[in-house]
């Protein structure tokens, strides 16, 4: 049993660092290219949206940081992952 939970722990920590990773390449491709017409960035979109998602519903639904410019859902997504890696049992 101890095997298999670390074996879980070791592939959620690595699902995890992939998605943290697509989401900061994510953020800063645009700021180089013209992402929205690469399949590239659709890619990333497609790996990171069903992280994004749930926390951008809840942000609509409390009308919270609705009218700033900056893309809070995305970043709470982000920290909300990270929390989550760092919370996983270091075996």
């Amino acid at each position: 049993m101890e095997l298999f939970l670390y074996i879980f722990a070791r592939f959620l920590g690595i699902l995890l660092d992939a998605v943290s990773l697509c989401m900061i390449v994510r953020m800063f491709l645009p700021l180089f290219t013209n992402a929205e017409d690469s399949k590239f960035y659709m890619f990333l979109a497609f790996i990171t949206e069903p992280f994004i998602i749930p926390v951008r519903f809840i942000f609509a639904k409390l009308n919270f940081l609705q009218d700033t410019p900056i893309d809070w859902a995305f970043t709470a997504s982000y920290l909300i992952i990270t929390l989550v890696r760092f919370m996983l049992p270091v075996l």
